[in-house]
Protein backbone atom coordinates (compact mmCIF):
# COMPACT_ATOMS: atom_id res chain seq x y z
CA UNK A 1 0.00 0.00 0.00
CA UNK A 2 2.71 2.21 0.99
CA UNK A 3 4.34 1.74 -2.47
CA UNK A 4 1.30 2.35 -4.49
CA UNK A 5 0.58 5.53 -2.83
CA UNK A 6 4.17 6.51 -3.69
CA UNK A 7 3.24 5.71 -7.27
CA UNK A 8 -0.03 6.98 -7.33
CA UNK A 9 -0.68 9.54 -4.77
CA UNK A 10 -3.77 7.29 -3.57
CA UNK A 11 -3.71 6.59 -0.06
CA UNK A 12 -2.15 3.77 0.95
CA UNK A 13 -4.98 2.30 3.00
CA UNK A 14 -7.39 2.50 0.10
CA UNK A 15 -4.69 0.88 -2.28
CA UNK A 16 -3.85 -1.84 0.31
CA UNK A 17 -7.63 -2.49 -0.01
CA UNK A 18 -8.50 -2.27 -3.88
CA UNK A 19 -4.86 -4.63 -4.38
CA UNK A 20 -6.25 -7.05 -1.33
CA UNK A 21 -9.87 -7.53 -2.60
CA UNK A 22 -9.20 -7.37 -7.01
CA UNK A 23 -6.45 -10.19 -6.06
CA UNK A 24 -8.82 -12.09 -3.72
CA UNK A 25 -11.85 -11.86 -6.65
CA UNK A 26 -9.05 -13.14 -9.39
CA UNK A 27 -8.40 -15.79 -7.35
CA UNK A 28 -12.12 -16.99 -6.47
CA UNK A 29 -13.92 -15.85 -9.74
CA UNK A 30 -11.23 -16.57 -12.47
CA UNK A 31 -10.36 -20.06 -12.66
CA UNK A 32 -6.23 -20.90 -12.34
CA UNK A 33 -5.71 -22.11 -15.79
CA UNK A 34 -6.84 -18.56 -16.92
CA UNK A 35 -4.56 -16.41 -15.23
CA UNK A 36 -1.57 -18.44 -14.11
CA UNK A 37 0.76 -17.34 -17.17
CA UNK A 38 0.34 -13.67 -16.15
CA UNK A 39 0.90 -14.73 -12.04
CA UNK A 40 4.46 -16.75 -13.44
CA UNK A 41 5.21 -13.44 -15.55
CA UNK A 42 4.58 -10.83 -12.29
CA UNK A 43 6.87 -13.01 -10.40
CA UNK A 44 9.67 -11.94 -12.76
CA UNK A 45 9.35 -8.49 -10.73
CA UNK A 46 11.16 -9.76 -8.10
CA UNK A 47 13.95 -9.43 -10.23
CA UNK A 48 14.02 -5.61 -9.42
CA UNK A 49 15.16 -6.75 -5.92
CA UNK A 50 18.19 -7.95 -7.73
CA UNK A 51 18.44 -5.16 -9.67
CA UNK A 52 18.58 -2.53 -7.30
CA UNK A 53 21.82 -4.33 -6.23
CA UNK A 54 23.58 -2.88 -9.45
CA UNK A 55 22.02 1.01 -8.52
CA UNK A 56 23.04 1.06 -4.87
CA UNK A 57 26.26 1.34 -3.18
CA UNK A 58 26.22 -2.47 -0.85
CA UNK A 59 29.44 -2.27 1.79
CA UNK A 60 29.76 -6.15 0.93
CA UNK A 61 32.73 -6.81 3.42
CA UNK A 62 29.84 -5.84 6.45
CA UNK A 63 27.58 -7.76 4.76
CA UNK A 64 29.59 -11.08 4.82
CA UNK A 65 30.71 -9.66 8.22
CA UNK A 66 27.17 -9.88 9.46
CA UNK A 67 26.35 -12.96 7.68
CA UNK A 68 28.76 -14.71 9.54
CA UNK A 69 28.25 -13.04 12.74
CA UNK A 70 24.83 -11.46 12.79
CA UNK A 71 23.93 -9.21 15.69
CA UNK A 72 20.80 -9.83 17.59
CA UNK A 73 19.03 -7.64 19.53
CA UNK A 74 15.95 -8.79 22.07
CA UNK A 75 13.59 -6.09 20.68
CA UNK A 76 9.81 -5.46 19.44
CA UNK A 77 11.48 -4.48 16.27
CA UNK A 78 13.38 -8.29 15.83
CA UNK A 79 10.58 -9.86 17.60
CA UNK A 80 7.84 -8.30 14.62
CA UNK A 81 10.51 -9.16 12.07
CA UNK A 82 10.64 -12.27 12.47
CA UNK A 83 7.09 -13.09 12.56
CA UNK A 84 6.97 -11.53 9.88
CA UNK A 85 10.03 -13.89 7.63
CA UNK A 86 7.86 -16.48 9.18
CA UNK A 87 4.17 -15.35 8.71
CA UNK A 88 4.70 -14.28 4.85
CA UNK A 89 7.47 -17.76 3.73
CA UNK A 90 5.53 -20.70 5.31
CA UNK A 91 1.98 -19.54 6.02
CA UNK A 92 -0.65 -22.55 6.25
CA UNK A 93 -3.28 -21.20 4.14
CA UNK A 94 -0.64 -21.17 0.89
CA UNK A 95 -0.11 -24.75 1.08
CA UNK A 96 -3.85 -25.60 0.37
CA UNK A 97 -4.49 -23.15 -1.75
CA UNK A 98 -1.56 -24.06 -4.22
CA UNK A 99 -2.47 -27.85 -3.78
CA UNK A 100 -6.35 -27.28 -4.69
CA UNK A 101 -5.12 -24.91 -7.67
CA UNK A 102 -2.98 -27.58 -8.88
CA UNK A 103 -5.68 -29.93 -8.61
CA UNK A 104 -8.08 -27.59 -10.20
CA UNK A 105 -5.54 -27.06 -13.00
CA UNK A 106 -5.37 -30.63 -13.41
CA UNK A 107 -8.88 -31.29 -13.98
CA UNK A 108 -8.76 -29.01 -16.47
CA UNK A 109 -5.90 -30.74 -18.34
CA UNK A 110 -6.83 -34.15 -20.54
CA UNK A 111 -5.68 -37.46 -18.51
CA UNK A 112 -1.75 -38.30 -19.76
CA UNK A 113 -3.51 -42.16 -20.17
CA UNK A 114 -6.10 -41.22 -21.54
CA UNK A 115 -4.14 -38.69 -24.56
CA UNK A 116 -0.67 -40.65 -24.78
CA UNK A 117 0.07 -38.12 -27.50
CA UNK A 118 0.54 -35.15 -24.90
CA UNK A 119 2.13 -36.97 -22.21
CA UNK A 120 5.63 -35.61 -23.83
CA UNK A 121 4.94 -31.98 -23.90
CA UNK A 122 3.73 -32.28 -20.38
CA UNK A 123 6.34 -33.81 -19.17
CA UNK A 124 8.40 -31.71 -20.80
CA UNK A 125 6.62 -28.41 -19.50
CA UNK A 126 6.56 -30.44 -15.83
CA UNK A 127 10.20 -30.69 -16.14
CA UNK A 128 10.74 -26.91 -16.88
CA UNK A 129 8.12 -25.88 -14.05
Amino acid sequence: GEVAELVSGIDRHGMTALVVFGTLALQIFVPYHRYVFFLKWLTASLLAYAAVLFTVHVPWSRVALHTVWPSVRLDASAASTVVAVFGTTISPYLFFWQASEEVEDMRARPSLKADGAKARTELRRIRWD
